[in-house]
């Protein structure tokens, strides 16, 4: 018995201990169960993002705000009527501006820039030539000649832009059109009649008349002087160019100086005019009357100018080599017209002229 009893009790021993290892191992799977599922529960109701080893979504990518393409600009080279037309918008402060015709894009267009040379802005844009412009009297519109539909023909355009209008519609030619001071009429001259012959109208086009009837000769440039009473204008009727005054309606002409194209001074007390006719490109000032004349330049190739609105200065235009440029604007103090003070308003050929001041 007794080696009996010795030999199960190491048979006992052992059952005890595999039981301990089977209950131990139990215990430890159902602890790691007990770890694992807190853990899923702790993600499902305190989740605080992805961690770092899972993999995040990502937001497209922000595009920037792209730069509206540029306004497109008129190529000077086409005649396309689908070019779009420039729409500048220029300050009108009185007595800032000059405007003046130029091809520095191809054909004839109207441009103003600042009496300082800053800002230049092209107002018209078609495939027209445009010459010629003049001031309505508040500084705000041009009148200026187009041959925009076949024949020459007056037309106005706002500084700030917007469309331009024809107050001529005829079969024959309208030049040099100017405002009236009171800003109710348009003068010009026209070869209607089969010679050059001045004109008048209104600004709507109404009311057309012949003022003048030369035959034989030209009758051209008008002049409107401050009082809306005169009209100056140059004729060679007589063989060579002179200016005449005349009635606002035509008729008590007389002949004033040897000359080509004339501009009342603001007070009315001078004109200004151009000798260059024929050889000569030179600015003289005389008394309404006709005295006093005087050379303001002398050997100088100067032309086409007009009065600033103080009537102190005038802006026109010169050339340094011939009498067929290339020019520059410049403006001149009356009081001191040395070459030595002229102040330069461009520093490139504007390949044109006729400058007229803002009143």
């Amino acid at each position: 018995m007794v080696d009996g009893e010795g030999g199960i009790k190491p048979v006992l021993q052992k059952t005890r201990i595999v039981k301990w290892i089977l209950s131990g191992g139990a215990l430890m799977l159902c602890f790691g169960v007990l770890i694992v599922g807190a853990f899923l529960l702790g993600r499902i109701f305190n989740d605080d993002g992805p961690t770092e080893d899972e993999p995040q979504a990502t937001s497209p990518a922000l595009t920037s705000t792209e730069a509206p393409p540029p306004l497109p600009t008129l190529d000077s080279s086409s005649d396309s009527p689908d070019s779009p037309e420039l729409a500048p918008t220029v300050a009108s402060s009185n007595g800032n501006l000059i405007a003046f015709n130029s091809r520095m894009r191809g054909n004839s267009d109207i441009y103003v820039v600042d009496v300082n040379g800053n800002n230049l802005t092209q107002l018209t844009t078609s495939a027209a030539h445009d010459l010629y412009p003049s001031w309505s009297p508040d500084g705000t519109q041009l009148v200026y000649q187009t041959n925009e539909g076949g024949d020459q023909e007056v037309a106005i355009i706002g500084i700030s832009g917007g469309t331009s209008y024809t107050i001529t519609n005829n079969d024959c030619n309208d030049w040099g059109p100017v405002w009236s001071p009171d800003g109710d009429w348009i003068a010009f001259y026209s070869d209607c009649d089969g010679e050059r012959n001045i004109y008048k109208i209104r600004t709507d086009g109404s009311d057309r008349t012949q003022l003048t009837y030369t035959s034989g000769a030209n009758s051209w440039f008008p002049a409107w002087s401050p009082d809306g009473r005169k009209i100056t204008f140059s004729s060679n009727r007589s063989g060579k160019y002179f200016i005449y005054s005349m009635d606002v309606n035509g008729g008590s002409e007389v002949q004033l100086a040897r000359g080509c194209v004339s501009y009342y001074s603001p007070d009315g007390s001078q004109i200004l005019y151009g000798v260059y006719c024929d050889d000569t490109d030179e600015l003289w000032l005389m008394d309404t009357d006709g005295s006093n004349q005087q050379a303001i330049t002398n050997g100088y190739e100067c032309k086409n100018a007009t009065w600033s609105p103080d009537g102190t200065s005038i802006v026109f235009q010169h050339s340094k080599t011939t009498k067929d440029g290339p020019f520059q604007l410049y403006i001149m103090k009356i009081d001191n017209p040395d070459p030595s003070n002229w102040i330069l308003v461009t520093d490139y050929d504007i390949n044109g002229g006729s400058p007229v001041w803002q009143p």
